[in-house]
């Protein structure tokens, strides 16, 4: 684990070390994770499904139609505000200013989230580009 001080906040995490991870925070990282690389989080996302959708709509109705659906789900988490990709790092936190974070369930998951909206999506996106390498390496 490792703790980091962060717009005065102290955060202690799994740093990437698999065997430490408990199977229910591994379990909710990698669901946020399949949000995240078949959804997306963002407009560039919105942006990638409606090109996929132009090539699919000519030659593979269904494909067109599943990422139809992949498009809404995006539009509806960017327009909810919701991060999968940040959401997938909260499961890694151990405590937050010193108290456990173990509700992971996806609504004390969101409340982390959002007791950490004064960081920067810059911190998040390194932090969670670190842990991920490390995991997935394990």
């Amino acid at each position: 684990m490792k703790t980091e001080r962060v717009n005065g906040h102290t955060i202690t995490y799994y740093d990437g070390d698999v065997t430490e991870l408990p199977a229910k925070r591994f379990q909710k990282f990698n669901k946020f994770l399949l949000l995240d690389s078949g959804i997306g989080s963002d407009i560039q996302d919105i942006d990638n499904h409606i090109e996929r959708l132009r090539v699919y709509v000519q030659k593979d109705t269904d494909k067109a139609v599943m990422e139809l659906e992949n498009l809404r789900q995006n539009m509806y988490l960017v327009m909810k505000g919701i991060t999968p990709k940040h959401l997938a790092f909260c499961t890694l936190i151990y405590k937050f200013d010193g108290e456990a974070c173990e509700d992971m369930s996806d609504e004390g998951i969101k409340d982390l989230h959002e007791r950490l909206s004064s960081v920067s999506a810059g911190w998040f996106e390194r932090m969670f580009r670190a842990v991920k390498k490390k995991l997935m390496l394990n």
